[in-house]
């Protein structure tokens, strides 16, 4: 039991590492492009879409070393991951500045212990685990009684 949280402690470290890196690839890029005049809503999205890949490549090959499935199915279900944590995080935003009154930055702060651990677990799960379609598949899967029906 012991070997399986250290592990998991392991793996739960090193995606917040790699969330951290991305943060940097993403503000770093999104400054340098403002610096060379770029429109901010695009080096924005550019930022952020290179803040993305890189966490998601870091996190196949360092974080949850998952080869087990090809690279476009979980590319694919990443960017399912992502975009249902981007609607998450507006709605606890929303939620904390216009409910709670808090100020943007910290109604940003109040969606990380919200959105990190289901990010993380969608990612362990999901992206970087059999997939969307076989947890699917798994739940509507009938176990056989080992009888006749």
């Amino acid at each position: 039991m012991k070997t399986t949280v250290t592990r998991e402690a392991r793996m739960l470290t090193k995606y917040a590492v790699v969330g951290a890196s991305g943060v940097v690839v993403y503000l770093g890029l999104v400054w340098l492009l403002a610096r060379a005049g770029w429109a901010p809503l695009l080096a924005t999205i550019l930022g952020y879409l290179a803040g993305a890949t890189w966490q998601f490549v870091l996190n196949r090959h360092l974080t949850f070393r998952a080869f087990d499935r090809h690279i476009g199915h979980q590319a694919g279900t990443y960017g399912v991951v992502m975009v249902v944590n981007f609607v998450l995080t507006v709605a606890v935003v929303a939620f904390g500045v216009h409910v709670l009154r808090l100020s943007t930055f910290a109604a940003n702060l109040l969606q990380l212990p919200v959105t990190f651990p289901t990010a993380y677990l969608a990612n362990r799960y999901l992206t970087f685990g059999p997939g969307i379609a076989a947890r699917v598949r798994a739940l509507v899967r009938r176990p056989t009684d080992g009888g006749g029906s």
